[in-house]
């Protein structure tokens, strides 16, 4: 008994209907996840993603400042200890500076309140930081007891800015496009491409290998 060539074409184009199908949701995957991390790119410039990471910064920046302060204070009396501590003060400011412009550039309207009032705060700690400094300078100031009993008055301002800038970080973080639904349809989508060409090597392989059609009688 003779089997149809019809027959025998069957399991072929059966099986090349299913690669063309893996093909399709593979293009479908890879353009979702593509469409994805694009989004995500963008939030990293601008929006949610960006204000997250310049909170951040601005959070390493205020701490940077603190530490510094620290140094002046427990350096009273040794004027060029205390020049150079202030001018590492100085630069982590400038940073501060930077990374603020950053936040406000990313933040939408309901988050503006917010950085306005870090930006008074900080202003406020950096005059009094400013005042005490000077007073060391000229002799006023001649312990470091005395420095902090002075700062500990302006402490509040800073300590603010710290749990507003966390705050808003948390915030932005929770509102930012994720990453992870992105890179898991990126790797779907490369398991079903692979799959896809699996499946049309076989494929190409069974019909080299096929014999050839029996001539008509």
């Amino acid at each position: 008994m003779q089997t149809s060539p019809r027959g025998l074409r069957r399991p072929g184009a059966l099986a090349y209907a299913v690669a063309m199908g893996v093909v399709v949701v593979t293009t479908a995957t890879g353009y979702w996840g593509l469409s994805r991390l694009d989004a995500v790119a963008r939030g990293l410039q601008r929006g949610d993603a960006a204000l997250a990471v310049a909170a951040e910064d601005l959070r390493e920046d205020v701490l940077e400042l603190r530490r510094y302060e620290k140094d002046v204070f427990l350096n009273v009396g040794e004027q060029d200890l205390v020049r150079q501590y202030r001018a590492k003060w100085d630069a982590a400011f400038l940073r501060l500076r930077y990374d603020l412009g950053r936040a406000h550039s990313a933040t939408g309207d309901s988050q503006e309140p917010k950085l306005e009032q870090v930006t008074r705060w900080i202003g406020e700690y950096r005059e009094a930081f400013g005042q005490i400094y000077e007073a060391i300078s000229n002799g006023s100031i001649r312990s470091t007891e005395e420095a902090n009993e002075q700062m500990g008055r302006f402490k509040g301002s800073v300590r603010s800015a710290e749990l507003t800038l966390a705050e808003t970080g948390d915030e932005a973080r929770a509102r930012a496009p994720a990453l992870d639904p992105a890179v898991l349809a990126q790797r779907i989508g490369v398991a079903l491409g692979l799959l896809g060409v699996a499946i049309l090597a076989a494929l190409l392989v069974r019909s080299l290998r096929a014999p050839p059609a029996p001539g008509g009688a």
